[in-house]
């Protein structure tokens, strides 16, 4: 008998496309962004809307893997977390560099 296709392995690569995905958005909706900062109850709202949200535990993820890789920074204000995309973070959003963890996307992406 074979053995069933591994459909835990499957629901990982689509995780981790997803969060590559969810990564890149954050990026191009600061980018976009006037001041080029959002707070975090806002920026749930847009992934939702686009289809890349999320529980919060994993939008929270992918927003802390985007700090540690100095593509944002986050601060504190209130009871709400404020996103500012820093100038790296906007190098990736514009193509002009990549990251590890964040979605390619566009004729040139591989």
């Amino acid at each position: 008998m074979n053995p069933a296709p591994d459909r835990k392995n499957a629901v990982d690569d689509y995780q981790a496309i997803r969060d590559s995905h969810r990564a890149r958005e954050i990026l191009l909706i600061l980018a976009a962004d006037v001041g080029n900062r959002i707070n975090d109850l806002m920026l749930r709202d847009v992934l939702h809307a686009k289809a890349l949200g999320g529980t919060r535990e994993e939008v929270s993820a992918t927003i802390s893997m985007l700090e540690r890789s100095g593509l944002v920074r986050c601060g504190q204000v209130e009871d709400v977390l404020v996103l500012e995309l820093t100038e790296r973070g906007d190098d990736v959003a514009q193509k002009r560099a990549s990251a590890e963890g964040v979605a390619k996307i566009g004729v040139n992406a591989r």
